[in-house]
């Protein structure tokens, strides 16, 4: 993990804003803040070093809300 990045989830430890996040000291921590804050793949992928976007997807895809009812939602508005 980068500094900036160890910085980022210090800072949301500390502040309390660890929604859905794992024990502190886990690794699931940074990422859990940062997708609950919007982080996209990408940029979740670059703060923790990985070299491919497929092994970040493969370690955190289950932090990211599932979008489902939102896309059938989107199809029904469209079709009506």
């Amino acid at each position: 993990m980068s500094a900036a990045a160890t910085r980022s989830v210090a800072r949301a430890v500390g502040a309390g804003r660890c929604v859905e996040a794992a024990p502190v000291g886990s690794a699931m921590v940074g990422p859990s803040v940062w997708i609950t804050h919007g982080a996209t793949m990408k940029k979740v992928q670059r703060l923790l070093g990985h070299a491919k976007p497929s092994i970040t997807w493969d370690l955190c895809a289950h932090l990211w809300k599932d979008d489902e009812d939102d896309t059938a939602d989107i199809i029904d508005a469209v079709l009506a």
